[in-house]
């Protein structure tokens, strides 16, 4: 599988997403469930026609990682368990504070 070259964010705004994937560790339980949720987040936000996995896993880059980040990736999105509904209400929480 060929990888495609890895994209970055300014510094600014991966500052950003981070500060913001923290407000909803509660939800996601273990440490590395939010990290693969900023890393997932991330890779939503670079330019790439494809959303899917495969694609936005040879886009990313992940400091100090040196496993396979699709199948880390994959694992994230299609079978770690974390609570929803704790989710849910940090993101409605998080959007009523933008419109104060």
């Amino acid at each position: 599988m060929a990888r495609t070259a890895v994209m970055e964010l300014e510094a600014d705004v991966l500052e950003r997403l981070e500060n913001y994937v923290a407000e909803f560790a509660g939800g996601f339980g273990y440490i590395t469930r939010t990290r693969w949720a900023g890393i997932y987040l991330q890779g939503l936000f670079l330019d790439g026609e494809r959303k899917s996995i495969e694609p936005l896993s040879r886009r990313v880059s992940v400091a100090g990682w040196h496993g396979d980040t699709e199948q880390a990736l994959q694992q994230f999105v299609n079978q770690s368990v974390w609570d929803e509904q704790v989710v849910l209400q940090t993101y409605r929480r998080v959007l009523g504070e933008a419109f104060d």
